[in-house]
């Protein structure tokens, strides 16, 4: 569940960029697994403000699958074919996750060497905690009524 907090403004704190990311995060997150078909995270995005699940399996992050991924999928495969396709076969994987204590900054740099708008947080152990999401990020930056997610 989420309690949402009213952060006061980020100028008043000091530069966002030091802060945990884990703060303007959304815990409520969907995942998939790599075994499950791409029809499964069809369904999982359709509908939703999402556009990356987190992979897990065992609870631990192993990969992220997005709405740009499943289109390349369906363009290399006869009409349907790609329904059937496992995640595996199409997730991003070699992503360095983010922990509870990155920070906004490093959750953006992160993004823009990996190219993607979203990535997970892991705890110690890569138990997937978070997802946070490129307009998170933004939000932290450009708001100082930004809501604070905990």
């Amino acid at each position: 569940m989420l309690r949402a907090l009213t952060s006061s403004c980020w100028l008043e704190r000091g530069a966002p960029h030091t802060e945990p990311v884990i703060n303007y995060s959304s815990r409520v997150i969907k995942s998939i697994a790599p075994a499950d078909t791409l029809e499964t995270a069809c369904r999982k995005l359709t509908g939703s403000k999402l556009h990356y699940l987190p992979v897990v399996e065992n609870n631990k992050f192993v990969g992220l699958i997005g709405e740009l991924d499943i289109r390349k999928a369906i363009g290399h495969s006869d009409v349907g074919q790609w329904l059937a396709w496992p995640v595996s076969q199409v997730m991003q994987t070699g992503l360095d996750a983010l922990t509870s204590k990155s920070t906004l900054l490093q959750a953006a740099e992160k993004m823009q060497q990996y190219h993607v708008t979203a990535l997970p947080i892991v705890d110690r152990h890569g138990l997937l905690l978070s997802l946070v999401t490129g307009p998170d990020v933004l939000q932290a930056f450009s708001s100082c009524d930004a809501t604070v997610h905990i």
